[in-house]
């Protein structure tokens, strides 16, 4: 099973797309996922059949739906109020997908401004659970991003989540540890 996994999460490796987002944070268009579920359908194809269950859901993660809602609330991240260095806010979320139930709790702390760019290093604590098959899991993220602060667009992103997870299936109890690493990085294409 972790080779197979191995191999489908390999196919998510430099799979660019490209949004289109307007003043407000709204997604306008979205191109390129295709391609993201077309290589997730490849590895899937000679993956067993728990394998080929976690492909579906990830299909569900990269469709347009789900991405535009990912990016749309990339800007839900920012405080309500003026800040300056050194301070902080919280921001909780609530997600749900794919009969997946998520809550991050977020500490979000401006580290410093340079020119057009403000950067922020955040704390997340991470519960979740999946209704079929049964799972519950808990977990930590840490990171940084830039923004630029005249449109407030994301320009890069780092995060390492750490996650223990336990899972139900035919009877069988299984406890799966999970570390991931993501960078993330934008640019405006001018026109």
């Amino acid at each position: 099973m972790e080779q197979n996994v191995s191999k489908i999460l390999h196919a998510l490796i430099d799979k660019p797309f490209r949004l289109l987002v307007a003043p407000d944070g709204s997604v306008k268009s979205i191109t390129g996922l295709d391609k993201v579920r077309d290589s997730l359908a490849q590895a899937a194809a000679a993956a067993d059949a728990e394998a080929q269950h976690m492909v579906a859901t990830l299909k569900e993660l990269f469709s347009d739906a789900v991405v535009k809602e990912w990016m749309e609330e990339s800007f839900n991240h920012y405080p309500n109020k003026a800040i300056h260095i050194g301070d902080s806010w919280h921001i909780e979320a609530t997600r749900a997908m794919g009969g997946i139930q998520r809550v991050l709790k977020t500490k979000y702390t401006l580290k410093e401004v340079k020119k057009n760019t403000a950067t922020l290093v955040y704390e997340s604590e991470i519960e979740g659970t999946m209704a079929a098959p049964a799972a519950k899991f808990v977990g930590t993220q840490r990171g940084s991003m830039t923004v630029d602060t005249p449109t407030g667009i994301l320009q890069t992103l780092q995060v390492s989540q750490h996650a223990d997870s336990s899972f139900e299936a035919e009877g069988t109890a299984m406890l799966v540890k999970t570390t991931t690493q993501t960078k993330i990085s934008t640019k405006e294409l001018k026109k």
